[in-house]
């Protein structure tokens, strides 16, 4: 808050080839076969995470990431709140920013 800087989430994905990968293959951390299509989704946003631990599942992973996002956006509007002209140039700038946030702070 005090630096006013957005917020992004990676989920660390196991490419062929990298340290990450060769851990996941001896400890069995892989939760299906890395083809081009499961590389694919798990690299877009909230993407399906390619590893399962002991200590984390990748259905407990996306939830952290959905819920820390809508934390995230609702204290952005908030701020949006607070601050009505500065919300009101960015909106001017980026129309479809506003309508993005409104839409995902109606999910349930």
């Amino acid at each position: 808050r005090e630096y006013a800087v957005g917020m992004c989430l990676m989920l660390a994905t196991p490419l062929y080839g990298t340290r990450l990968y060769e851990i996941c293959e001896e400890k069995g951390y892989l939760t299906q076969e890395l083809t081009p299509r499961a590389l694919s989704e798990a690299t877009t946003v909230f993407g399906t995470s390619l590893i399962e631990t002991a200590d984390f599942a990748p259905d407990e992973i996306r939830k952290l990431a959905v819920d820390a996002v809508r934390i995230h956006e609702r204290r952005r509007l908030v701020g949006y709140i607070k601050n009505p002209m500065a919300s009101l140039r960015r909106l001017r700038r980026s129309p479809t920013a506003a309508v993005r946030l409104l839409a995902s702070l109606m999910k349930p």
